[in-house]
Formats: structure tokens, sequence, C-alpha cells
């Protein structure tokens, strides 16, 4: 570890009284600049800058991030890692601190990997009453992968939560030890969706046995699409791992994700929402592109591409076909979408086959344009709104979206389009101005026309994140009058939103929300603030400097030091903390 020696020794430690000075202040803002001031120390300092925040912090949110960036730190620097596992396994021992800061150390130490915290770990799985710390807990052993875990592991399996059930399954999966076969497979068909999907995955590290894979293949036919498509995909893995021109022409970073995330899956209903008619639609074909890949294959891929062509097209089953389907993906563009073309897959009968071959056509936004517009199942629609994210900013995909977000009938549609707007429509007039007219508040609830108030409130709070995203200033205002709904959830959305907004207005809203009754919303306030400060910079402070008004709104712990504040001579005037003479430069 490196000292610091000369002007640079002293320039730590006035670096190490600044902080000293920020945490005697005792806010939460100022901990935060305290904190920041570990990145300009050298290792020696750091360590110590990062102790003292610890031992000295009121504020739950700061202590805990410094705990975890103890762990950090200690990665970094080895020679130090004893003496940080130390602090960290005391942390997670000791009831004096609150369950988030436990809960930090016991993700710390999972972390560092170090045998020596393995006891602290079971002690803390056992004796401590908050199930969000043995939630970290079962996580750090994962991360172990130490066989000493496999017992506590197996007990977590009978926990009444179904978090820790789901957790622990995810570790027992990263473990890879064979002992814990049995006891997944007596989990299967007895778990929710979501944690059953974990299920499958977990069982994807064991696909060397024989009896594994006939239980995956099983779970591959499961009507619950999350433990379908995560059991399928476990089965393809395996089929690579031993064969690996599977994978030839077609990489993990080429694979397209899952139409179905756990997003869409858990916000839907399945209530069908028919639009009147479905236009006949084809892809352009791409003939000559997937000759040439097709002549650029193994023969055994090609022999496999021509069967799963042949399951899309003719399969009997609509499992056959969404397989094969998704078995696709891991094909050459020009191939995927002849497949898809020639099977006709997109006038398929089953929605799951046309919602599962549109990750294979996701370079062609003027089609799937025509699928968000035109297909009579919402979950077909939704999906399509996923696919037209990969296209990018496609002036088709966005006129699609935009028609879709303010028609369609169903409000799990306008929530994907929602989502698709913030994700490639940034800086654009269009997205904004659509997204705006969405925002309506009756009696303080949000209303949209032709929607129950749930599912309106589902479409807001996804318009208010999108706003955000798409970047446009015009919009603080609106988020203002969003900020004082009574629905905490709308609350929380415009807090997140309003940190991409970078503007003196948004930190002025955000100073009324970090005093929110809701802790989440001010969770998101404290955040989006910092981001505010981080990326504005000398630009935001000089504003803020200029106007006594917002100044105190903001930083209302600013105080007068002889003839210094915020922007006079020799004070801290920048977000995280650094001395300079220079506030308006």
């Amino acid at each position: 570890m490196e000292e610091a020696t000369g002007e640079d020794q002293k320039g730590e430690e006035e670096i190490i009284e600044e902080a000293m000075r920020l945490m005697d202040i005792g806010t939460a803002e100022s901990e935060r600049k305290a904190l920041a001031l570990v990145r300009s120390a050298s290792p020696t300092k750091e360590l110590e800058l990062l102790i003292l925040v610890m031992d000295k912090s009121e504020n739950e949110i700061v202590e805990a991030t410094a705990t975890v960036m103890l762990a950090q730190f200690a990665r970094k620097n080895p020679e130090s890692t004893d003496k940080c596992v130390k602090i960290l396994c005391d942390r997670l021992s000791s009831d004096e601190y609150d369950l988030g800061i436990r809960s930090a150390a016991a993700t710390g130490l999972g972390e560092l990997k170090h045998e020596g915290s393995f006891e602290a770990l079971r002690r803390a799985f056992y004796e401590d009453t908050e199930w969000a710390v043995q939630y970290a807990v079962l996580a750090a052993l994962g991360n172990l992968r130490s066989t000493k875990a496999l017992p506590l592991l197996i007990d977590a399996l009978g926990s009444n939560i179904s978090m820790l059930v789901q957790r622990s399954i995810n570790s027992l999966g990263e473990l890879r030890d064979p002992s814990a076969i049995p006891h997944l497979l007596q989990l299967v068909g007895k778990l929710d969706v979501v944690v059953e999907q974990s299920l499958a995955q977990a069982l994807g590290s064991f696909t060397s046995y024989p009896k594994v894979v006939t239980v995956l293949k099983e779970m591959a036919n499961s009507e619950n699409p999350l433990t379908c498509f995560a059991a399928e995909e476990a089965l393809q893995s395996a089929e690579v791992a031993q064969d690996p021109d599977k994978a030839q022409n077609g990489t993990t970073s080429d694979t397209p994700a899952m139409n179905y995330t756990i997003r869409e899956l858990l916000e839907r209903s399945f209530e069908q929402a028919q639009p009147p008619s479905r236009a006949d639609r084809t892809l352009p074909l791409v003939h000559k592109e997937a000759v040439a890949e097709f002549q650029r294959m193994s023969p055994a891929r090609q022999a496999e591409y021509k069967a799963l062509c042949e399951h899309l097209k003719d399969g009997t089953i609509e499992d056959e076909r969404a397989i094969a389907a998704i078995r696709l993906r891991s094909f050459p563009r020009g191939l995927k979408e002849e497949a898809v073309s020639q099977a006709g897959a997109l006038n398929d009968p089953s929605q799951r086959v046309r919602a599962s071959v549109l990750n294979l056509i996701s370079h062609s936004p003027t089609v799937l344009a025509s699928v968000l517009l035109g297909d009579p199942d919402q979950n077909v629609r939704s999906s399509a709104c996923s696919a037209l994210v990969e296209c990018g900013e496609m002036e088709a995909g966005v006129l699609a979206t935009i028609v879709a977000f303010q028609n369609d009938t169903h409000w799990i549609v306008r929530v994907s389009a929602a989502i698709a707007l913030g994700s490639y429509a940034v800086n654009d007039k269009r997205a904004y101005d659509v997204l705006r007219e969405s925002l309506c508040l009756k009696d303080g609830v949000p209303f949209t026309e032709g929607l129950r108030a749930p599912d309106a409130l589902a479409v807001q709070c996804h318009a208010i994140t999108s706003l955000g995203f798409v970047g446009n200033l015009e919009a603080i205002p609106l988020l203002d009058m969003m900020s004082r709904s009574s629905e905490a959830k709308v609350r929380l959305r415009t807090a997140a939103a309003l940190g991409f907004l970078v503007d003196s207005q948004s930190l002025v809203i955000l100073s009324r929300l970090v005093e929110d009754e809701d802790e989440e919303v001010v969770d998101n306030a404290v955040a989006s603030r910092a981001r505010l400060l981080e990326e504005g910079g000398a630009e935001l402070l000089v504003i803020l400097c200029s106007n006594d008004h917002v100044l105190a709104a903001v930083f209302p712990w600013v105080e007068y030091a002889g003839d210094c504040r915020i922007g006079g001579p020799g004070c801290v005037n920048s977000w995280d903390g650094q001395v300079s003479n220079n506030a308006t430069d």
C-alpha cells in the first residue's frame, strides 16, 4: 500500500480534516460529501476515511454505502483484507447496527469470498431475526462457493419466506455440489412461478446428471412461461457445453433477451383485448444472405437448423414450435429471419409462438410495427414493443410505439410502449408530447381515458420514468405537479425521473421530496439530487449561488462561516466536497 509523502501528505491531512468537519455537521448531505472524499485519497487514507464515516455516520444509507465500499477497497488492496473482514464480521454480528448496515456487511463479505467469514455468516443466518439480513447472508454464501454452506442452504429451502427459498436455490446452483440435487428435485411443482424459474436455472448447473435433464425436459413443458423458458435455456446451455459446435455462428452476446421478462409476466393480465382484425404479415425475404450464412456452417449445425425450421413450421403442438423459435435465436440474423418467413410464424394461431419469434426479427422494425398495431393478443403486442427497443430509434418503430401508447386497449401494451419510448426516443419531441399528455390527475389520483384506476396508475408510473429518460426540461413543471400526487408510487417515480433533468428547479422539487412521508420516495429523491449535483457540476452551482431562494431550498444546512458560504472564497462549493477558490469559474 503506497503512502503519500511531502505535499501530497499535507493535502491528504486537509482531506481528513474536511471529512471530519462534514461528518460533524451531521446531515445526510454532508455525510455523503464526506464519503465522496474517499475517491481523492491514497489507499492508507481511503481506509481511514471509510472507517471514519462508518463510525460517525447517523444515516443508514450513507453508513451502508461505506460498508460496501470497505469490501471494494479490500478487493483492490488484498493486504488489508483480514482487517476489513473483521470489521465487516463485527458489523454483521452486532444488533447495534440497523438491518441495512448488517445486510451491507453480509454483501461485502460475499464480495470478498474470504473463508474466514463463514462462521459470522452462519451465525447471522440463524440468529438474526430480519429476513433481509438472512437474504444477504444466503447470497454471500453462494459467492463463497464453500461446501460448508451446504447444510445451511438446504435448511433455508424450508423457510416460509419465498424470497429466502429463492435465494437459497440460487446459491445452491452457484455452489454446484451434487449433494443438493435431491433437495432441489423435491421442490419441483411446489413453488410459486418466480421461485420455480430460479429452480430451473439452478438445476441447469447439474445437467450432467440424467435425472436432472429428465426433470428439466418436463419443466420445459410447463404452462408457466417463466419456468418453461428457464428450463429450455438450461437444456440448451447443456447441449452447447457438450457440443461446442452448436454455438458456432451464434454467441451469447448476440442472443436477444427473452420476450417474457419478469416485469412483463408479473404485470400483465391474460384477458384478451381484441383489435378488430389482423392483417397478414410476411417478412421481406433475405434468401441470398441466409444462403451464404447457411453455407458457412458445419454439416451438424446445418442439420440442426433444418430440423428447427421444420419444427417451427410444422410442429403439432405449440410448445414444439415455441421451443424451436427459442433455439433458433443462436443462429445468424439472416437465417433467423428466413426461418420466420418460411414458417409463416407471425400468423401462427398460438400467441405464445408469435411472441417467441419476435426476437428473431429484431432487425425488421417495419414488420414489428405491424405486429404492434395489428396482433389480436396483448401479450404479443407487448413483446413487439420489447423487440422494437432492440432495433433502436427507427422512424417506423417510434411512430408505431406512439400510436400504441395512445390508443391500445390494454394497459400492459401501453406500459411496454412507455418503456420503449423512454429507451429509444431520447430527445424526441413527439415522444415527450405523448408522454406529457398521458399524465393527468383526477382528485390527485392518476387518470387515463379508457383504463381503470389501477391500470392507469401503472401506465402513468412508467410514463413518468420515461419522461426522465427522454430528457426534455419542459417536463419539470408537470413533474412538480406529479410530485404532489396522493399516490406514493407516482411520487417515487417522479423523484427518480427528476434525477435525469439537470436543472435547478429539479433540485428544488427533490428537496421537498426528501421530506416525503414515504421512505422509498425519500431514498429516490436523495439519489436523484446527488446525481444532479454530479451531472450538473459547476454550472448548477453557479445557478444555485445566484439565487438565494433556490440555494436555501436545496441546501437548508448551509450557513455563513466568516465570509464564506457556497461560492465564497476558500469554501466547499462542489457537491463532492472538494475545496476551491473558483466557484464561479
